[in-house]
């Protein structure tokens, strides 16, 4: 099965948005600054995303260690009992 491209194109033509905003009145060099600004953000935006696939492994893999880690408390709570239960002489 060949694996589907999730990415997402993060990529703004700043070039086009610093005409636009040129074209509304904004002088150049602040045209341009705000269409790297803008691409900036969405670029940091799109790196904090995951897919669904991503996200459901992520908390697989943390389910898996905390029932290993219930186990393990639950053991030792066994063991802590049945130690107890030896030391304490019977009533």
């Amino acid at each position: 099965m060949a694996a589907i491209d999730t990415r997402v194109d993060s990529r703004v033509d700043t070039l086009t948005v610093s005409r636009r905003l040129e074209g509304v009145g904004i002088d150049r060099n602040h045209a341009e600054a705000i269409a790297i600004a803008i691409e900036s953000a969405i670029a940091g935006a799109h790196r904090d995303l995951v897919t669904k696939d991503q996200l459901e492994a992520a908390i697989s893999a943390l389910s898996d260690r905390l029932k290993w880690r219930l186990v393990i408390i639950a053991g030792t709570v066994i063991a802590a009992v049945i130690a107890a239960i030896k030391i304490i002489p019977a009533l």
